[in-house]
């Protein structure tokens, strides 16, 4: 990847298995009697980091006994991930018959839920998932089968050369409602994950530094029963020796960073008892 100036921020090799899955690092496999099977976007999937440093293979690295699947897909959000969830073929593509299901959970993600008009721009034909008349989540053919209308608003706001040029996106500001919202669908395909999966448990994890969330998605994910390692005050800066993202204009973990959360993740969910920092 280069910016705009020529500069190249980082240049990787990413293989993916038959499943679209990108490879993880899962050494002495044979020992691997359990799966972790990890979803998210670009933060999972390890977006500018070579394989051995994406935040799947680094809890691989201390979780001996567990195979360790990377279901991170880049610009993905709940809606998409509900959506692999759904369609996980087992054991095809997890043969072990038990361990974790994890959730990394982004502040963009609630852009990604809603959806903003941005968002919903790359996703007018993907599964909708939102509340029902009865208040229960479903899911749809598309957005524009759940909300015709909001749809409808959307498709001419995004034409608009006034918003276009001033790069602004609708909403423009996310309340408690959205927050709700959110966990909700998280929830969803947190219970339809322990469907496929009964004898598993399953985490949302909150990634750190987020602490404007102030324990609210906690909160709602808690409410509609979600299992929560909530890291949105855990500092990474405190314990890397850079910046701890990509560069300073780009926000995704860089390699040490994901090692403090990998850390972090096998000390709460005591996947080892060999863990040292």
């Amino acid at each position: 990847m280069r910016l705009k100036t020529g500069q190249l921020v980082y240049d990787v090799d990413v293989k993916v298995d038959d499943f679209g899955r990108r490879d993880t690092n899962n050494p002495d496999p044979q020992l691997r009697t359990k799966h972790l099977v990890m979803f998210g976007c670009s933060f999972v999937f390890g977006e500018g980091l070579e394989q051995a440093h994406t935040l799947p293979s680094q809890v691989a690295a201390l979780a001996p006994d567990y195979f360790v699947y990377n279901y991170g897909v880049q610009g993905a959000g709940p809606q998409d991930i509900a959506a692999r969830v759904e369609e996980i073929q087992v054991p095809q593509e997890v043969p072990q018959m038990t361990g974790i299901g994890l959730y990394l959970f982004i502040s963009d993600h609630i852009r990604r839920t809603v959806p903003s008009i941005s968002y919903l721009g790359f996703h007018k034909a993907a599964p909708y998932y939102a509340e029902d008349e009865k208040g229960e989540i479903r899911r749809y053919v598309n957005y524009q089968a759940a909300h015709p209308m909001k749809a409808l608003a959307y498709n001419v706001l995004e034409e608009s050369e006034i918003l276009n040029h001033f790069a602004v996106d609708i909403p423009m500001f996310f309340g408690e409602e959205h927050y709700r919202t959110t966990a909700h669908v998280i929830s969803y395909f947190a219970h339809a994950y322990k469907k496929r999966f009964p004898q598993d448990e399953f985490y949302v994890v909150i990634f750190p530094d987020h602490p404007l969330f102030d324990g609210v998605m906690a909160h709602y994910l808690t409410q509609y029963g979600v299992k929560v390692l909530d890291y949105s005050h855990f500092n990474v800066r405190n314990y890397v020796k850079g910046l701890g993202t990509l560069s300073a204009i780009d926000p995704h973990p860089d390699a040490e960073a994901d090692a403090v959360l990998a850390d972090q993740i096998v000390r709460d969910l005591r996947l080892t008892s060999t863990v040292s920092r």
